[in-house]
Formats: structure tokens, C-alpha cells, sequence
């Protein structure tokens, strides 16, 4: 191609141009945080839940579900790839979350537009890099297989970076080129796309792995974290709490952080159950007073608020937990006598707050 020609492909615009485009609006795909076109990190240490998060993403976008409080509200195209997963195990996470799935989602939209491209399901060991050339081809060519037979994909789900690309220096910004090159080629063909990648092996700093740099093209980047075993439930599972490091919209009470729990007691009909960040502190007080380990508020507060210096504000506390119905009085009363009993502690004068 000479010179001439490459100019000839480019397409500029003036202001007066620019003001003249009659654009599209842009829909939501998760509302109110992802748009049509645009790209979320989502970053975790390991067996925090990031896949099990990703993975109810892309079944709520399937089937026009809800989930963590965010709405999905159109059917949509959906494309999982998944690079380390053995397919079994893909399959009974996937079956047991389509049930958390809120809102009146459609099972058989979901079935039908959610697409899962896993390297353990393949017929040999070759799989993405998308850190290469021929990877992303392959990709973008998958892609392509998909428009043209059943329509354009909307939503793209790689789980996750260090399982589909090979980075050799992490630290150098200059390693992720290749995947931010993709990442600004799938917005340009319109394809939604969430990234999940590991988060750093620094115990100080809450941040993903590798150079800044790939923070650049997010619109949203969010990291979820551990949570202290004591702002656990025992019969619970996955438990992570949601913080947003990156948020380019207009403010929404939907979008800060949160804590996030996968409730699987019933097998039957597991629920993704979601603390907004003001209530996170009772949540905690809730799960501990139930552990049946704590004899008194005295106890608590030193234990879990040692920086509330004041009975009035442990009992501000519990008179929240009590009104917005986490538990009420008898169940508060039964589980400190449990406890002093277990622990052989005088009773306590019969007192209200």
C-alpha cells in the first residue's frame, strides 16, 4: 500500500463536522456502570471469587437479569473465555449461579446467547495468547465467526490475563502494548469487554498486577477484596467486599463500595446477598453476635469497634442492626446467654438500651 493510499483511509473531522454527527445514544449492558463499547477491569488475589463474579456478570447480560443491585436491561450477546478452568468445574459454577440471577431472567435466553470458549474444553493444549499477534487474530476472528452466523457480540468476558496472554515483565509498561492495541480494537468494533486479571502481591497497596499503563482504556476498574473471617457467615461461601478504583459516569448511589456474599445454605436456591459500605459495620456486628462467641456488647465493641470509646455508640449500633431487621431483640439475648454459658460468665442484669 503506498502512501497515498494509507492517507486516503484516514478520516478526519472538524468541530463544525464533529457537531454535526447524529451519534447513537449508547445503551447500558450492566447498568449503571457499563455501556456498549466500553471496558471494565475487574482484579482479585486468588480465590477471592473474581471468576464466580465474572461468570454471574455474564449470565445476568445474558438472560436480562439483576444482580449486585445493577440491572441488565436487554437481551445480549455473550462471550466467556475462560483460560484455566476444567470444563466440570465451569459447569457446576455456572448451573448454581444462573440461579442467583434476580428480576425475572429468561433460563432460555440464557442459554441460548451465553458462549463459553474454554481451553480446557479444547481438542489440544494450543489456546489464546492474546499477547501475540496470532492470538489476537484468533480471537478477533472467533468474533467475527459469531457476527456473521448468529449476531455481533456484545459482551466480552476474559478470565483471565495471566491465564490468556504471556506478559514477560510484568513492571514494564511497555509489555502491555499488545493488550491495550486490543482492547482499543474491540471498542472500536463495538464489543463491551470485561477483564479479569490478578491483583499485586503487595500487602500494602490494594492495587492490580503488573504496570499502570493498563489502566489507561477502563471506563470502570474494580477490585475485590478479602474479607475478614469474621465478616463471614460458616455456612456461606464466596465473600468479597467491592471497591471502585476507576468510575468515569455520573455518580450513582448503585456504584461504591460494598460487601458481597454467596449464600449457598439452600443448594437450591443460592442468593448473592449485598451490604451497602454504610452497613457494613453492622453486618459484621450481626455476624458476630451469631457466632455465639461474644458474652457481652462490652466484648464486642473491644473486639470489633475497639475505636468507638463509648457504650452509646455500641448501642446506636445494635438499635440499627435490631430496626433494619438483621436480628432482633430475642435472637441478640439468646446468643450472648449461649455464650456466657459457654465461657462460664456471670449473667447480666436484665437491661434495655
Amino acid at each position: 500500500m503506498t502512501t497515498t493510499e494509507k492517507k486516503e483511509t484516514r478520516k478526519m473531522l472538524t468541530f463544525a463536522d464533529l457537531k454535526k454527527l447524529e451519534l447513537p445514544p449508547r445503551k447500558y449492558i450492566i447498568a449503571p456502570w457499563l455501556k456498549e463499547g466500553e471496558s471494565a477491569m475487574v482484579y482479585a488475589p486468588t480465590g477471592v471469587g473474581k471468576s464466580m463474579f465474572a461468570m454471574t456478570l455474564a449470565l445476568a447480560v445474558a438472560g436480562v437479569g439483576d444482580v449486585f443491585g445493577w440491572s441488565c436491561p436487554e437481551p445480549r450477546r455473550v462471550l466467556y473465555v475462560d483460560g484455566e478452568m476444567h470444563i466440570a468445574d465451569l459447569q457446576e459454577r455456572a448451573v448454581l449461579l444462573s440461579k442467583t440471577i434476580e428480576g425475572r431472567p429468561s433460563s432460555d435466553i440464557m442459554e441460548e446467547l451465553l458462549k463459553i470458549y474454554a481451553r480446557q474444553y479444547q481438542g489440544s493444549s494450543d489456546f489464546l495468547d492474546l499477547a501475540t499477534l496470532e492470538g489476537q487474530a484468533e480471537l478477533l476472528n472467533v468474533l467475527d465467526d459469531e457476527d456473521a452466523t448468529e449476531g455481533k457480540v456484545d459482551l466480552l468476558i476474559l478470565d483471565n490475563l495471566s491465564t490468556l496472554a504471556t506478559i514477560a515483565d510484568e513492571n514494564a509498561a511497555s509489555s502491555f502494548d499488545p493488550i491495550l492495541k486490543l482492547l482499543m480494537e474491540l471498542k472500536r468494533r463495538g464489543v463491551a469487554t470485561i477483564l479479569v486479571h490478578h491483583a499485586g502481591k503487595s500487602k500494602t497497596r490494594n492495587d492490580f498486577r503488573g504496570s499502570s499503563k493498563l489502566a489507561t482504556t477502563f471506563e470502570v476498574i474494580m477490585g475485590l477484596k478479602p474479607m475478614d473471617e469474621a465478616d463471614k457467615q460458616t455456612a456461606w461461601g464466596t465473600g468479597f467486599a467491592i471497591q471502585w478504583d476507576k468510575y468515569r459516569q455520573k455518580p450513582d448511589e448503585r456504584v461504591g463500595p460494598m460487601d458481597v456474599r454467596l449464600n449457598t445454605s439452600d443448594p437450591e436456591l443460592p442468593r448473592w446477598v449485598v451490604t451497602q459500605a454504610e452497613d457494613a459495620d453492622l453486618m459484621k456486628l450481626v455476624v458476630a453476635v451469631k457466632s455465639c462467641e461474644y458474652p457481652t456488647d462490652d466484648a464486642l465493641r473491644e473486639k470489633l469497634f475497639p475505636n468507638l470509646k463509648h457504650k452509646s455508640q455500641m448501642s446506636r449500633l445494635k438499635q440499627r442492626a435490631i430496626e433494619t431487621k438483621l436480628i432482633d431483640r430475642a435472637h441478640w439475648a439468646a446468643c450472648m446467654k449461649d455464650a456466657r454459658e459457654a465461657f462460664a460468665v456471670p449473667p447480666l442484669p436484665n437491661k434495655d438500651f
